[in-house]
């Protein structure tokens, strides 16, 4: 629970020095390349889908997916040409990052799962009061600001706090399923033996582990297959496949099409 002496000290310690709502960019184009990052903290609302990289991997992710990066932490982002101009909303602003802590916000972690149409209205008139507002600017900015936060933290708090690295872990997944994910490596990264996190794991989830990562691999390639012109071969590479044969065996098991197939029926349907 946040508790009213954080929502206060939100209020005192977020100054923001440059925004914009609805930024479109030509996705042939458009390539963010900060190593080093900026001086100061950035919010991205991404409205359209882009692909990220965040400690050395490759994420694509969703339209309306938050990301905040720290100061000085690299921002590498582009958009998906098969997908239409880049857009999205951003923030340049200062805070203490205790009170980003506070809240229990992630960085460079792509959250989902936010009221949208707040999120979107509250950059809306944060702009309007940043760039126009007069008398009570200030106060609207803190409060405006205020509101997008505990927005995007209400849907990073929805994760039940029992069995919460579970749940992170299987957030993670969802995220990033081209990873090399293993069962050994995930037990023993939340201080399980093999068998009792394979246990539990299928207790919370109703499936094992190694099945989710292969769900989880064949939900985003099925997802390239219709939404992007990229060769199958590149798709499973995306999806965390080094051979194409694995990737279409492992595709049709689950789907009862090859990639092929699924992508040829998906174009016919449409």
């Amino acid at each position: 629970m946040k508790n009213c002496t954080e929502k206060n000290n939100t209020k005192k310690n977020i100054k923001i020095f440059d925004m914009g709502t609805n930024q479109v960019h030509n996705s042939e184009t458009f390539f963010v390349n900060r190593p080093k990052g900026l001086k100061q903290w950035l919010l991205l609302i991404v409205k359209s889908w882009a692909c990220f990289t965040i400690n050395g991997h490759e994420a694509i992710v969703q339209p309306d997916t938050a990301i905040f990066f720290k100061p000085h932490s690299p921002q590498i982002y582009h958009g998906i040409q098969d997908k239409g101009n880049y857009c999205d909303h951003w923030m340049e602003f200062a805070i203490e990052e205790e009170l980003i802590e506070h809240m229990g916000i992630p960085v460079s972690t792509p959250i989902t799962g936010f009221d949208i149409p707040k999120i979107d209205t509250m950059f809306k008139l944060l702009q309007d009061e940043h760039y126009f507002g007069n008398i009570r600017k200030d106060f609207y900015i803190q409060l405006y600001t205020q509101i997008i936060f505990e927005k995007i933290s209400d849907a990073v708090s929805f994760v039940p706090k029992k069995n919460h690295d579970f749940y992170e872990l299987h957030r993670e997944l969802r995220i990033h399923p081209e990873r090399d994910w293993n069962v050994d490596s995930a037990a023993a990264e939340l201080n399980f033996s093999k068998s009792h996190f394979q246990s539990k794991y299928r207790e919370l989830f109703g499936v094992s582990f190694g099945m989710d990562v292969i769900k989880s691999r064949i939900l985003r390639a099925g997802t390239l297959l219709d939404d992007t012109n990229m060769t199958v071969s590149q798709i499973g590479i995306a999806c965390g496949y080094h051979s194409d044969d694995y990737f279409t065996r492992q595709f049709k098991q689950i789907t009862g099409l090859t990639p092929s197939q699924y992508r040829r029926r998906n174009k016919t349907i449409t």
